[in-house]
């Protein structure tokens, strides 16, 4: 990966932190009704967006804001949609959690674990059948891989050889329960080898691990062989934001805190002198200016005034 990539990665990661941060104040002002699920803990997933060609089509759960920095959707079409504006591509109809836009090939995420999957096959199976140089990727999270549309898609998958990439981030909970105590194996990835599937496992804190296995992925699914990857990684907030997280242990609460993405790539980029100080200054600066922006004419537009925390 170059420098150029890394750092548009690392501007990616921060426009994901910042917009995390406004939204789940909106959350607690109660402005917004919608069910917000945070990908704070797990934004070393963008750089699977950074791997892909024009072309290819993205799917995704809904832990989604991560996905959707990723793949260029508008942050401002993000603020109008959790504000229910007509302004977004869905007129502020679904909020984020079923949020797509095709402008940028977000084909869409959902409410309901799994259901990706189907739809996700259906588009590698069409994008087959008309010889598309292209690929599909499918983002859920480990709970949905206990779903039975998830062996029938993989099932699938590999019966017609399609161009598509089961990316599975395996955060450590099904919902509120521990991966653990509903999967009886060390690795979800292990569960290709029934299918005769390609399956990797990727540490998803890392963008450098996550870029490398979907680059090296990309070529054997455009010969029409589907691949899992499964990228461990955390989750700081409670399933839904807001919720109690009396479910969790403390030592993951305080390990997700302790290794957040977007501070390991900091370190990593400023050890490989991959960027500056002062360019991660900018860039934060840079950051923190469009995601405010953006935040600002969305309230505008709601008709909503908010000064300090409280909405006037």
């Amino acid at each position: 990966m170059d420098n150029q990539t890394m750092i548009q990665i690392y501007y990616k990661m921060l426009t994901t932190h910042f917009f995390e941060q406004r939204a789940a104040m909106l959350s607690e002002l109660g402005v917004i009704n919608s069910p917000l699920y945070l990908s704070c803990g797990s934004e070393g997933v963008i750089a699977a967006m950074a791997a892909l060609a024009e072309d290819d089509v993205i799917f995704s759960g809904h832990r989604n804001a991560a996905i959707m920095v990723g793949c260029e959707c508008e942050i401002e079409d993000m603020f109008h949609e959790l504000l229910g504006n007509a302004h977004s591509p869905l007129g502020g109809r679904s909020g984020l959690g079923m949020y797509s836009d095709s402008e940028v090939n977000f084909y869409g995420s959902t409410l309901i674990p799994s259901s990706q999957f189907s739809v996700a096959v259906g588009c590698a199976m069409a994008k087959k059948l008309q010889g598309e140089e292209s690929i599909v990727i499918c983002f859920a999270g480990d709970g949905a891989t206990c779903d039975g549309m998830f062996y029938e898609a993989l099932n699938m998958a590999s019966v017609y050889e399609l161009p598509i990439i089961f990316f599975i981030e395996n955060n450590g909970y099904a919902g509120k329960m521990k991966t653990s105590g509903v999967i009886d194996t060390e690795n979800i990835a292990s569960r290709a080898n029934g299918f005769d599937v390609t399956a990797v496992v990727v540490n998803g804190s890392d963008p450098m691990e996550v870029f490398q296995a979907v680059d090296a992925a990309i070529d054997y699914v455009l010969d029409n062989r589907p691949v899992i990857i499964e990228a461990k990684t955390n989750v700081v907030y409670a399933s839904r934001y807001g919720e109690s997280s009396e479910y969790r242990d403390d030592k993951d609460i305080e390990a997700a805190l302790k290794n957040t993405p977007v501070d390991k790539f900091e370190k990593y980029m400023l050890e490989k002198g991959a960027i500056t100080p002062g360019e991660v200054s900018v860039l934060k600066e840079k950051a923190q200016e469009k995601v405010d922006e953006a935040y600002d004419r969305a309230l505008y537009a709601a008709g909503i005034e908010i000064k300090g925390s409280e909405v006037v």
